[in-house]
C-alpha cells in the first residue's frame, strides 16, 4: 500500500511539472510573438512613411504634375499628348494620406 502511495504521490508531482514547464513554454512564445509583431508593426509603419515622404517629394511643383497639367490643358482646349486622359484627377498627396 505505501508503494501505491508513493507512486501516485509522484504521479501528480511528474504531472504537475509538466504542465508547469507547458504553461511556462506558452508563456514564453507569446512574449516572443507579441514583441515579433510589434517590431512587424513598427516596421511597416517606418517604411509607409518613407515611400510617403518620397511620393510628396517627388513631385515639388503642383504644375509640373501631369494631373494638374491635363486639368490646364482641358481648361485652355488643348490636348497634351503626354497626358492619359482616362487617368484619375488625384492628387498625389491625398493619395499618400489616403494610404496611411
Amino acid at each position: 500500500m505505501a508503494d501505491l502511495d508513493a507512486f501516485l504521490d509522484m504521479k501528480w508531482v511528474v504531472t504537475v511539472g509538466v504542465l508547469t514547464f507547458l504553461f511556462i513554454v506558452l508563456l514564453v512564445t507569446t512574449i516572443i510573438v507579441t514583441i515579433g509583431y510589434c517590431l512587424l508593426r513598427r516596421r511597416q509603419r517606418y517604411n509607409m512613411s518613407r515611400r510617403n515622404r518620397h511620393i510628396v517629394t517627388q513631385n515639388n511643383s503642383a504644375y509640373s504634375h501631369p494631373h494638374f497639367t491635363q486639368s490646364l490643358s482641358i481648361s485652355t482646349n488643348t490636348v497634351d499628348s503626354t497626358v492619359n486622359p482616362t487617368e484619375p484627377l488625384v492628387n498625389n498627396v491625398m493619395y499618400a494620406e489616403i494610404l496611411l
